[in-house]
């Protein structure tokens, strides 16, 4: 009996979109893409000479890129897009728009920052 009632539970876990075991799927994403911009950062200052003054920016991409991760799993265990995942995704793009602004040193960019955040108060509403 117990052996049905764990199946049934796993199989429910499956259809909310939850992964099996203790493995944490949001983390290894996060993780991947993080290299994978890295891995990308670091080609084109090679292959272009590029180089980033304010390098110290990415480090704001990191939680943006998490909150990205955050966002789509709500939106995966509900099925669409709750106000929790509309927040996260607004956390993301200020984030995301902060650090390229300060990477690239792009000092028009904060009217478009604030558009964006006034959004994002919008549509996180009931």
């Amino acid at each position: 009996m117990s052996e049905e009632i764990e199946a049934l539970k796993e199989a429910e876990k499956e259809a909310m979109g939850i992964p099996r075991g203790n493995v944490c799927w949001r983390s290894d994403w996060t993780a991947g893409v993080v290299l994978i911009g890295l891995g990308s950062l670091f080609l084109l200052q090679r292959l272009t000479g590029f180089h980033l003054h304010n390098w110290w920016a990415l480090f704001l991409l990191f939680p943006a890129v998490g909150s990205v991760g955050k966002a789509w799993e709500i939106y995966q265990q509900h099925g669409h897009w709750t106000r929790k995942s509309r927040q996260a995704l607004g956390g993301a793009f200020f984030l995301s728009s902060v650090g390229v602004a300060f990477l690239l040193g792009i000092s028009e960019i904060w009217p478009v920052i604030l558009i964006g955040l006034g959004i994002t108060v919008l549509v996180s509403g009931k």
